[in-house]
């Protein structure tokens, strides 16, 4: 992703004020001699003093001019403990220990012990630990955001751990209010298009779609079916378009997973598609399970996508196209940039490409 001119000038005075070379309770320079240092509009400064605001290290005074934070210093740092906490949504056996363990080989390597608690994907609990997290700081935090499509009354403690020096890295969402922090995910929506464009390319042009509400990877899963509906000029249709939560589905144990899919729903769009986009591995079972029990009569084979190629992918006796999720590949690079910026290093985001299916027919 390119970074913007605002974002490149905001680094360079981060990296200055780490650096000591402004001082708690410093002025910087105006804006005008920002302009000018930066051959840039005025706008431009604006947008990359308002962003370190956001991230607690500057300050503005109506009619004085713009602070360093008097309470922000790249020295007090709290005692280093070696720790570095993981705050996943989940530690089921879905893609988390793939994850995990790629985060745990890169930081175990450089010295430092994981300390991990799971938020069950509740707000609570979040909060909870965010505020374990201040009063008993560790050197670092990699954490997957909760219910990131609604809003979140916790991004104040985010912010206030950032504030006091603890580095953060999200991994695969990110709060809106927090795009400016460091966050590694994977393209979701441009694997949901090409998901579409597979079916396509089999001779399917009525496609049904089951989506996650609750976080901001289903909005993006659903903007890339919608996207690969209108490449291949076909009419966008609510009524072939699923949505379900979090807490409808228990991704934890296979064997105890029940179908979330609207029998009335499925029975309707059962009659008109051909072809179903899940959001992930669960739903697809889900699905199987629901059109066993729903249209046990039918005769008709649909054409599944899915992501993740999990478990539940690996264990189905059911014939269905899946995209690889590079888990432990993702967590290691959540971790690596975590370790970079506890040495100081800044980091930006990273949006990693999905795996190609093993099977691309029907």
């Amino acid at each position: 992703m390119k970074e913007h001119k605002y974002e490149a000038i905001a680094r360079t005075l981060e990296n200055q004020i780490r650096q000591g070379v402004y001082k708690p309770g410093d002025k910087i320079s105006t804006e005008l001699a920002l302009v000018q240092s930066y051959s840039v509009s005025r706008q431009t400064i604006r947008q990359a003093i308002g962003l370190l605001e956001k991230r607690g290290l500057l300050i503005q005074r109506q009619g004085s001019g713009t602070y360093v934070e008097a309470n922000y210093s790249h020295m007090e740092r709290h005692q280093k403990t070696s720790t570095i906490a993981v705050v996943p949504c989940f530690m089921s056996n879905y893609i988390f220990p793939s994850i995990m363990r790629g985060i745990e080989e890169t930081v175990t390597a450089a010295g430092y012990t994981i300390r991990l608690s799971p938020t069950q994907h509740r707000i609570d609990r979040e909060r909870a630990i965010l505020q374990q997290l201040l009063e008993n700081p560790v050197d670092g935090l990699i954490v997957e955001g909760v219910k990131t499509c609604v809003p979140n009354p916790n991004i104040s403690l985010y912010r206030e751990l950032r504030r006091k020096g603890t580095p953060i890295v999200f991994f695969n969402t990110i709060y809106p209010e927090l795009d400016d922090m460091v966050l590694v995910s994977m393209d979701d929506y441009s694997v949901v298009r090409d998901g579409v464009k597979l079916l396509v390319e089999n001779g399917h042009t009525k496609i049904a779609g089951i989506f996650r509400w609750d976080d901001r990877q289903g909005a993006d899963r659903y903007a890339g079916f919608n996207a690969g509906l209108l490449d291949a000029a076909l009419p966008l249709n609510d009524n072939f378009v699923f949505w379900y939560g979090t807490s409808n589905l228990d991704e934890s144990n296979p064997d105890k997973l029940q179908p979330i899919i609207d029998r009335k729903w499925l029975q309707s769009v059962a009659k008109e598609v051909t072809a179903f986009i899940c959001y992930n591995d669960t739903v697809a079972t889900s699905l199987f399970r629901a059109l066993d029990q729903e249209c046990p009569s039918t005769t008709r084979s649909y054409a599944v996508v899915s992501f993740d190629a999990s478990v539940y992918y690996e264990m189905s006796n059911r014939s269905y196209v899946s995209y690889p999720h590079k888990k432990t590949a993702l967590g290691r690079n959540a971790a690596i940039k975590l370790l970079k910026m506890i040495n100081g290093e800044p980091q930006e985001s990273e949006k990693m490409l999905w795996g190609k299916p093993e099977k691309t027919s029907f």
